[in-house]
């Protein structure tokens, strides 16, 4: 124990209290000790706590032994609530006796301990409250000659942070019943917990806040069917207006008890006036009302704008580090699965096969990868093999990397963090770039491993101008460690299952996972100042969407997949004779039949949009053997028939030749995703039954798509962590929203074109290759790269060409350099 006098003694104030109540003692300059059961560190700032607790069945002497290891302080503030009158007395004389010197004591108390109808700081509180008794013990010790100030500060529902009024509503409220018998809710913020200690820390020793009790709340009183109705919170907004049409109530909040037999429905049972507190030291709480809000202040201090929806201020849990982990025995199950289909009845192989893999995954391949994995799953030992060629080498290492989780909206979003060091960066003049990393399926942030590191950490050799970034890789919403956001089902009906996002039933679409998305950057501290994106296949529409619509906080984009259409068709020479405005102009809308006309031309020039590549583009540009006079003509390079249509320049042979191999896939390799999107319940099924299904669906994604086979230990840790996740029935759903034609109807449309810069990376054996050209007209194109090897998972593939990308990519885009370190 430190004989050294501290400013404030916080008893008990090292979780959710400690988050608000320590940053406002250091802002005022305030010294202070921290007291915890255990005397671990503190969760909320992992400073050391001194052992310390106290219980009410406690001796006297038991509670002057207790004190023995508490410093002097000027004020003691206590947390944890203490129900004994005796043990609450012994306590204040025993540090009193044994220090001598003036000391306030403050006591966080509930606002639980009055009862029904209006109360305030003056009004009796429940006699048979034990909680409340001994606070008032704690008053009577108020005692100024005796260098002894005490105040009971009785706090209303604490919010902020981790805890957000809109799910406690979820919980209170879980049918209409319960609703119902629901009346009053009182709420003060964490933030004016810590600004109402500091006022009575600071207050003068003749200040009437001693030696009484007071309500705290933010002043107000809410009725939970109206916070229900602001939160937007889909069955029990509707629950709450049913109530009000059958108990005749026609506005909110409900008119508050007058007597012992009103009460819910009809009517409000508690009212509580928290102003009193405030008005004493002429001032207001901070935070305003829970349902009007315009900014919430993070755990960190800082404050952010809040959108008009309430709801959107209160749907972002709290950060927490998180251990990635299976259910028990997960793995060993997959492994006993896999050596029992080995010894059954081998699959047969398809006769008209061959060595060909045009049907799929061929039989050799499937074989090699099903007795492999039983290998590869069956070794304990994490250090063998330098490639991390077992299951628990490989599992060892992702165990390496800072994982986490948040909950965004109804989602608990794990996400992997790799941050940079930025005493370096602001050492070297370093720039940092804050990167989200989002992959597509089939895949995970397994993509990601072999980049987050060098990303994050560039060589101290590196030039100043290399930037290092602050990366961050989510799992999409039902994959891997990721929930689904959570469904309901429709009242009073066929009991279809809904949620609460935009798609048909409330299901999750693109635009909702970018949100999700988005609003994750902003709890790391990005809101402000922004963030770069890097996305491929399905992560390449969501990081479309982010840009467009959160364009203040999406600074630049980097996609390695754009299944860009044709530029949309035009004939130039209309707008050479007949500019918009022009007399021409008006004399051709006024003849008659113009404006079906225009409307054919429109339909015209969205044909490359709207239909298959193979219908538009024909052989005459991606054959050699051209079959139409056009064709002969392109080869001639005449090209008055792209000039007139407005295509541009001729395709290159490499460019014929990605347009080709785009084709193809769309024709006969994606039909993987027309199943995912009609029968995705069935298909579920069939992959959750069988990891064999899964190895013979997923695996062959690996080899078709890629420019070299990826090693038999990254196809097969994809795989055990989707089975062992139940991701793959969990990610198919997303497709039933799928356009019937892919990405391309979506990404040319005009109102979907990226405006902040954007990098591309063209890679040969991509599924989907764009040219240049093509790619312009769906984006703000900067930075463009050609790779004369790597397929659909760059990252994966190719981690030295994806890394130097990213560095010059971003480093020339990116309008925004900075040191700043964030939470």
């Amino acid at each position: 124990m430190s004989d050294t006098v501290v400013d404030v003694l916080l008893l008990g104030a090292t979780g959710w209290s400690a988050t608000w109540i320590i940053p406002a003692l250091r802002e005022h300059k305030l010294t202070y000790a921290l007291t915890s059961r255990s005397g671990s560190p503190s969760k909320a700032t992992e400073e050391p706590t001194i052992p310390f607790a106290l219980a009410d069945d406690w001796t006297r002497e038991q509670v002057v032994e207790a004190t023995q290891v508490l410093p002097p302080a000027k004020a003691i503030v206590i947390v944890f609530p203490i129900k004994s009158n005796s043990v609450m007395q012994d306590f204040v004389n025993a540090y009193h006796d044994r220090f001598q010197h003036h000391t306030r004591w403050i006591q966080l108390g509930s606002s639980g301990i009055w009862l029904s109808g209006k109360n305030d700081s003056e009004s009796p509180v429940d006699p048979t409250n034990a909680r409340g008794q001994a606070e008032q013990v704690l008053l009577t010790l108020n005692d100024s000659a005796q260098k002894r100030l005490t105040t009971v500060l009785n706090l209303a529902g604490l919010y902020g942070g981790s805890r957000h009024p809109i799910n406690f509503a979820r919980k209170v409220a879980p049918s209409k019943e319960a609703l119902a018998r629901k009346g009053s809710l009182h709420l003060i913020h964490g933030i004016d917990v810590a600004y109402s200690i500091v006022l009575a820390i600071t207050s003068e020793s003749s200040s009437p806040i001693w030696s009484k009790r007071w309500i705290l709340t933010d002043t107000n009183m809410y009725d939970w069917w109206q916070l229900v109705i602001s939160f937007d919170l889909p069955d029990a907004k509707v629950w709450a207006k049913e109530l009000m049409a059958e108990y005749g109530i026609r506005s909110l909040p409900r008119p508050i008890a007058s007597s012992p037999d009103q009460g819910p429905p009809q009517y409000i049972d508690r009212a509580l006036d928290g102003s009193a507190f405030w008005k004493y030291f002429n001032t207001h709480p901070k935070v305003g009302r829970v349902d009007e809000a315009s900014d919430l202040v993070e755990d960190n201090g800082a404050t952010v704008s809040a959108s008009s929806n309430p709801r959107a201020i209160f749907d972002v849990g709290e950060v927490r580090a998180y251990t990635p982990e299976f259910a028990s025995g997960r793995v060993e199950d997959l492994r006993r699965r896999i050596v029992q289909s080995i010894g059954d009845t081998p699959t047969p192989p398809n006769p008209f096969e061959a060595d060909k893999d045009r049907f799929g995954l061929t039989h050799a391949k499937f074989e090699h990868l099903r007795k492999t994995w039983a290998t590869f799953l069956e070794d304990p030992d994490p250090t063998v093999g330098a490639e991390h060629d077992s299951w628990a080498a490989r599992w060892a290492h992702i165990q390496t990397f800072s994982h986490f989780k948040a909950e965004v909206e109804e989602v608990e979003l794990h996400f992997i963090r790799e941050r940079p060091d930025f005493d370096e960066a602001r050492r070297s003049g370093r720039p940092v770039i804050p990167l989200l990393l989002i992959h597509g399926w089939p895949g995970s942030f397994l993509e990601f491993l072999d980049v987050a590191r060098p990303l994050a950490h560039p060589s101290p050799s590196a030039p100043s101008w290399v930037p290092a970034f602050d990366v961050v890789i989510p799992s999409h919403p039902g994959y891997a460690f990721s929930s689904l956001p959570k469904i309901r089902r429709k009242a009073k009906t066929s009991g279809i299952a809904v949620g609460n996002n935009s798609g048909p039933d409330g299901d999750l679409l693109v635009s909702d996972v970018a949100r999700i998305f988005d609003k994750l950057m902003i709890k790391l501290g990005y809101g402000k100042d922004g963030y770069a994106v890097q996305a491929g296949d399905w992560g390449s529409m969501v990081c479309r969407l982010m840009a467009i619509h959160f364009p203040e906080r999406v600074k630049a984009v980097h996609l390695n997949f754009i299944p860009a259409p044709p530029s949309s068709l035009s004939i130039p020479i209309l707008s050479s004779i007949a500019p918009p405005g022009s007399m021409m102009r008006s004399f051709l809308k006024a003849i008659p039949g113009s404006g079906l006309v225009g409307s054919l031309l429109s339909t015209l020039a969205a044909l490359p949009v709207n239909v298959p590549r193979r219908w538009w583009l024909s052989d005459f540009l991606i054959s050699n053997r051209p079959t139409s006079i056009l064709g002969y003509l392109a080869r001639l390079n005449w090209s008055l028939f792209g000039r007139l249509l407005n295509q541009g320049p001729l395709l290159t042979e490499r460019e014929s030749n990605n347009i080709a191999r785009g084709i193809t896939f769309q024709e006969s390799g994606s039909s993987y995703a027309s199943m995912h999107g009609t029968r995705p319940t069935t298909l579920g099924l069939a992959m959750a039954s069988s990891p064999l299904a899964q190895l013979a669906w997923i695996g062959e994604k690996f080899y078709a798509w890629t420019d070299e086979a990826p090693s038999d230990s990254e196809i097969l840790t994809s795989l055990t962590l989707w089975w062992c996740t139940d991701t793959m029935p969990r990610s198919l759903y997303p497709y039933r929203n799928r356009p019937p034609l892919g990405a391309q109807s979506v990404i040319g449309r005009p109102e979907n074109f990226i405006k902040c810069p954007t990098g591309h990376s063209d890679h040969p054996k991509e599924i989907m290759p764009s040219p240049k050209k093509w790619i312009e007209g769906t984006c703000n194109l900067k930075w463009y790269r050609v790779h004369s090897s790597g397929g659909h998972f760059a990252a994966m593939e190719k981690p030295d060409l994806f890394v130097e990308d990213m560095r010059d990519c971003f480093g020339s885009i990116y309008p925004i350099h900075n040191t700043k370190e964030v939470a």
